[in-house]
């Protein structure tokens, strides 16, 4: 049970950290692809807290990385797209 509770804070951690890195790299296609990883992150680290039963331990930590996320994959499509078409 404490092996899967350090797991989901893992998941839940990683989800956080990528969501804040694809601020950092939105100016090219790398925070597209951090982005991606940390939402699929934060989606595992919510699904284990559900299977286990422990939904409100680190819930917060998943849930604003996947919204980091989110968020910072439109703002990396919409930098590239204007970075190509300003770039020419």
């Amino acid at each position: 049970m404490i092996m899967h509770r350090r797991r989901s804070l893992s998941f839940a951690r990683s989800s956080f950290i990528l969501g804040v890195l694809t601020y950092v790299f939105c100016w090219c296609f790398i925070g597209i692809i951090l982005g991606v990883i940390g939402y699929v992150h934060g989606k595992i680290a919510l699904q284990m807290m559900e299977r286990e039963g422990n939904v409100q331990s680190n819930k917060w930590l998943a849930e604003s990385g996947k919204l980091l996320s989110i968020i910072g994959v439109v703002v990396s499509i919409i930098v590239s797209i204007l970075v190509i078409v300003l770039g020419k």
